[in-house]
């Protein structure tokens, strides 16, 4: 393990609309007429649209998640993956136009470096950019990685192969 280990999951997303069926969703006040306050049918400053995203700083760093019909951009392929020591890795988060900030992390592992489709998830929807492996294969195998970046908007590439086709393989989602 390393020292990140010890810290406690870092934030990933914020969304500050009222949760569904919360009494914050619906009001039976009426804004003033003063042409300043905008009438809406709930109580506060969201409703079930998040209005911050593009002008706020956390919009900006890219922690409000999903899409919308001008922000939908998945992530690209994960860059400088490295090795780190004995079965670890790091790797650089994509940077994304949109305000669709990266998410979540898969790494596969797999014993051809062709397919991925049978592939382990070894950290399916990981958070940080490191992930160490403690297993060993078996004598005369290899065991070959690939990362995926997700968000809001869905999951990004696998990355290509040598001769230009992408990788393909199989979802490592959380139920």
């Amino acid at each position: 393990g390393s020292a990140l280990a010890a810290l406690p999951d870092p934030v990933v997303s914020i969304d500050p609309r009222p949760a569904p069926g919360s009494p914050l969703l619906t009001t039976n006040r009426t804004a003033p007429s003063d042409g300043f306050f905008e009438p809406v049918s709930y109580r506060g400053a969201f409703g079930s649209t998040n209005w911050s995203t593009s002008w706020t700083n956390f919009g900006r760093l890219g922690y409000v998640t999903g899409c919308s019909a001008t922000s939908s951009v998945v992530p690209d392929e994960v860059q400088g993956v490295a090795a780190a020591g004995a079965g670890s890795y790091v790797w650089s988060r994509p940077t994304l136009p949109g305000l669709t900030g990266v998410q979540f992390f898969d790494v596969l592992r797999s014993t051809s470096s062709a397919t991925f489709s049978s592939a382990t998830c070894l950290d399916p929807d990981g958070t940080d950019t490191e992930m160490t492996d403690a297993g060993n294969p078996a004598v005369g195998q290899t065991y070959y990685y690939v990362i995926r970046a997700e968000n809001g908007c869905g999951s990004g590439t696998l990355g290509f192969r040598s001769d230009g086709v992408e990788r393909t393989g199989l979802s490592c989602s959380l139920p």
